[in-house]
């Protein structure tokens, strides 16, 4: 067994010795489950699939399938609870779970003002008899996986979203370019090469109109490689 209890629950999805509320829906990337010791009906997790302790680790597509999930795992709790909204929350700071992992939790219509914000924690680490029951948790869980169902984020998906994300970057880019040299009368290719050989002034205008240009080409090259 390892020191990470999420490893070991992610081991025992793997191996299909789960019940429904603690696979829900898993995609290439991350896991959707049912919080196990929490009151708040509806209160789910998303569990990146390898080991991981912070945010910046997380890969490109690791991030983009969050936040597709996020948005489809907040509407399907809408559906499911009612919830008017749904917090999302990362700490990963609890014993035995330093695995990054998103909280989402539904904040209902008639929440107590002492449950809501981070006082929603107190929803959470509960007794076993206060806790959501293993059938309600599956209610919620079929109904949220009903919701995911034809969700998946393959390859070929993810790349389609990257590319028309950095398509979208790169045209407001160039159109940040044009206004600079529109202000200075010269081309981005001529300055560049000026501010490569070290002789442009030091100011503000002169560090942004360099950090767009080189943007510009990490993004460009970004593209080429997914197309």
């Amino acid at each position: 067994m390892s020191t990470c209890t999420t490893c070991d629950l992610l081991a025992k999805r793997d191996a299909g010795a789960v019940p429904l509320w603690d696979s829900i829906h898993r995609t290439p990337f991350w896991d959707v489950v049912h919080s196990y010791n929490t009151a708040l009906p509806g209160w789910l997790v998303l569990v990146v699939r390898r080991h991981i302790e912070a945010v910046d680790e997380l890969t490109d597509d690791e991030a983009t399938e969050l936040g597709l999930l996020i948005k489809k795992v907040s509407t399907a709790l809408r559906e499911a609870t009612g919830c008017l909204k749904t917090y999302v929350i990362q700490f990963a700071e609890a014993d035995g779970h330093p695995h990054v992992h998103f909280h989402i939790v539904p904040r209902m219509a008639d929440q107590p003002e002492d449950r809501r914000s981070t006082k929603v924690f107190g929803y959470l680490g509960v007794p076993e008899d206060e806790r959501v029951s293993e059938a309600r948790m599956n209610e919620i869980a079929a109904q949220v996986r009903r919701h995911l169902r034809g969700f998946s984020s393959p390859p070929e998906s993810m790349n389609a979203y990257q590319i028309a994300e950095l398509k979208r970057g790169i045209l407001n880019l160039r159109l940040d370019l044009k206004g600079y040299e529109e202000k200075y009368h010269r081309s981005t290719a001529d300055f560049y090469r000026e501010f490569n050989r070290g002789q442009t002034e030091d100011v503000e205008d002169i560090i942004i109109w360099a950090g767009l240009h080189e943007m510009l080409e990490t993004n460009e090259r970004r593209l080429r490689e997914l197309e």
